[in-house]
């Protein structure tokens, strides 16, 4: 932490705190709206929980992604649905298969946000060109991935010698859920901008800017699956997006603080969550 210690001094220390509140909010709903199409996917498989249920074993479980070995998550997600009465291959299959649609959708909100990030790989193709493909890609995704379900528990059978009966979802319903996963990304650009106004106000970069930066260095973080969290690939790609239009030590800070600051969201909804199972005379188990 000690070469890190000077890097919120280039922020100016006032901090916009009603801002502050306001883009916490809003990171509470997006997650709040990963947990609702999660918990509405287990249909799929033929299983169901309520909101609150499924609220406590993903804020649980998603906590366990931290520790490095990138299994703990997984694990404390079967657990946590078993107490539930969801059997392992329901609750793991649905968070695979956000996991999956999160990373597309992901790409897809980067490059409508900021696509001249992509220019160097995009053969010099206009902007547009590159948001449209960006598009038709994920349509063709979000088309082929019921079909391909079936095929796809078929060949996890044969890797750990034990039948998966994946579902086959409608394609409306599929579409549907492929459109709803869109939003906690619209969602997460518009919380970091916020973020970066409170801290450091009118100089934060703009909000396509920002949440461009934002969303393609957290899908950096997925891809990274060798980083607990995408803990520090996540940071430097942010950094490095935001270097062209910020300090590159005010981008640090706000890298750095963004991490902490959603990790305590976080805690503080698990929290918020167990504490409301207790209250509802339900006792918490413990996760995994």
């Amino acid at each position: 932490a000690r070469e890190h210690a000077g890097t919120f001094s280039a922020c100016d220390g006032t901090v916009d705190w009603p801002t502050l509140l306001a883009a916490s909010v809003l990171v509470l709903g997006a997650f709040a709206l990963m947990v609702l199409t999660w918990s509405a996917s287990l249909r799929w498989w033929n299983a169901g929980v309520s909101f609150l249920a499924a609220l406590r074993i993903w804020s649980l479980s998603n906590l366990a992604r931290f520790i490095p070995g990138a299994v703990w998550q997984f694990a404390g997600l079967a657990a946590l649905g078993a107490d539930e009465g969801i059997s392992p291959l329901a609750a793991t299959g649905a968070v695979l298969l956000q996991q999956l649609m999160l990373l597309a959708t992901g790409v897809v909100v980067a490059v409508m946000m900021a696509p001249a990030w992509v220019e160097p790989i995009a053969g010099g193709l206009p902007p547009a060109a590159t948001a449209a493909i960006a598009i038709i890609a994920l349509a063709i995704l979000a088309v082929s991935i019921p079909l391909m379900m079936p095929a796809i528990g078929r060949g996890l059978g044969r890797m750990v010698k034990r039948q998966f009966a994946w579902p086959r979802p409608a394609r409306g319903a599929f579409a549907g859920y492929t459109v709803a996963l869109v939003i906690p990304w619209l969602i997460y650009a518009a919380a970091f901008w916020m973020f970066a106004r409170a801290l450091i106000g009118e100089s934060a970069p703009s909000l396509l800017v920002a949440g461009g930066a934002f969303v393609a260095s957290y899908v950096a973080g997925i891809v990274a699956v060798f980083a607990p969290a995408g803990i520090a690939v996540r940071e430097a790609a942010l950094v490095a997006m935001l270097a062209p239009v910020l300090d590159g030590r005010v981008a640090l800070a706000l890298a750095l603080g963004s991490r902490l600051w959603m990790i305590a969201l976080e805690i503080l909804m698990a929290a918020a969550v167990v504490g409301l199972y207790r209250a509802r005379g339900r006792p918490a188990r413990r996760a995994v």
